[in-house]
């Protein structure tokens, strides 16, 4: 980010839905997407062709937070991206749920290999409430020890049910013998994964956190 000050973490990529003049909807994206900057975060700007409707995509790059905490503790940048939509310190995650499905909007925080990404859409007149709802989980996550136990809960069932699903497992085998245990690239073994779980703490979430925070300002 270019100051330090605005620490939504991540940059994202807004789809802007509009419609188009049909000179415009035949030129290439790189001839109609805008790049722009709000808040210091930066946007690429691409109309559509559905009006009045706002897609957004965004990543937060983990970098070197991931590395550490996934040497640390491989469960912990999954069960981050959990707890970023279990709560904020201002509303239960009920209450923005509830502003959301209020206007008709989505917003989903989900983790990867080695970021966080954001979804979100809506109306163009209700994209501010999408964009405050987003800002409030980054900036002020609750991130309590009930939602922790939560989490726990959830991650380590899907662990459980991924390792039931044959093309999921034939595609952790595949990468692992791509990449070696312990490089940037290779997954973590859901074994390794379902043992790590229960040990993960609150405050193993929150260093992850300050660190990424610190990278991306």
């Amino acid at each position: 980010m270019k100051n330090a000050k605005r620490n939504l973490m991540f940059p994202l990529v807004l789809a802007a839905s509009f419609c188009l003049s049909p000179l415009l909807a035949q030129a290439g994206v790189a001839d109609t997407a805008v790049r722009a900057e709000a808040a210091g975060v930066d946007l690429i700007i691409y109309p559509m062709d559905v009006k009045d409707v706002v897609t957004i995509t965004g990543a937060m790059p983990l970098g070197d937070a991931f590395i550490a905490s996934k040497s640390d503790n491989p469960a912990v940048p999954t069960l981050t991206a959990m707890l970023l939509q279990a709560g904020t310190l201002k509303r239960d995650k009920f209450a923005i749920a509830d502003a959301l499905d209020s206007i008709g909007a989505s917003l989903s925080i989900s983790p990867g290999p080695a970021r966080i990404s954001v979804y979100g859409k809506s109306l163009k007149r209700d994209m501010p409430t999408v964009v405050d709802a987003l800002a409030e989980q980054l900036r002020e996550p609750a991130f309590t020890a009930e939602e922790l136990a939560k989490a726990k809960v959830q991650l380590e069932a899907a662990l459980r049910q991924a390792s039931e699903n044959p093309g999921t497992m034939a595609r952790e085998t595949l990468m692992l013998s791509i990449f070696p245990r312990g490089s940037y690239n290779a997954p973590v073994p859901r074994e390794d994964m379902l043992k790590a779980v229960p040990a993960v703490t609150l405050e193993q979430i929150k260093r992850s956190t300050a660190s990424t925070t610190a990278r991306s300002t």
